[in-house]
């Protein structure tokens, strides 16, 4: 989950029997019982792990039971090779392949990445998911984000990939074609 969860516990106790008493639980990791923990009045948040057991009225208690609770609020970070290192901010002459890559130190590991090639936000509908390395043949800006599993999407990147295929060409504009060029030569005298 990408923030504190709402947990909300119930029980019950089996037909014909004292009924429910009490739910326990705690946060803090110490197993629940009728001298600690907290007795369940509503829903409350967390981030951690919850252990909890419900108590009938004739003193019975169920085993503990233990819910983990992830949180993941750190957005994952993305970053882009060309040619297998670092995009230059030159221009290439040559096409070139566009890798992406994502980490997530939030815990809940990486989902995907997304990207465009056509200038459009990578976290709107119609980005494509990245699968594999991209042969980027014309200059194009590549816009990627990569995205959780919990949900949390990374801050949206640019990188301009600059190709410049075609060589330039040379022309004659002076003299004009069919003109003689004359040199004039003399000795001051």
């Amino acid at each position: 989950y990408p923030n504190a969860v709402a947990i909300q516990l119930t029980a019950v106790d089996q037909p014909g029997g004292s009924g429910v008493s009490s739910i326990r639980y705690t946060t803090d990791g110490s197993d629940p019982s009728l001298t600690n923990g907290s007795v369940y009045a509503g829903q409350f948040d967390t981030t951690t792990t919850v252990k909890y057991r419900a108590y009938d009225k004739a003193g019975n208690a169920e085993p503990i039971r233990t819910q983990l609770i992830r949180v993941d609020s750190i957005p994952p970070t993305a970053t882009v090779t060309c040619n297998g290192g670092a995009c230059a901010s030159s221009t290439y002459q040559q096409p070139v392949t566009v890798a992406l890559q994502a980490a997530d130190t939030g815990g809940s590991g990486v989902a995907a990445i997304r990207y465009t090639t056509d200038g459009s936000d990578p976290t709107a509908q119609g980005a494509t998911t990245y699968a594999g390395p991209l042969s980027i043949g014309a200059s194009t800006t590549v816009r990627y984000v990569a995205v959780d599993n919990a949900g949390n999407y990374g801050t949206a990147m640019t990188q301009l990939v600059q190709v410049d295929s075609t060589a330039p060409t040379v022309a004659v504009t002076a003299p004009e074609d069919g003109c003689w060029l004359v040199r004039v030569t003399g000795a001051a005298g």
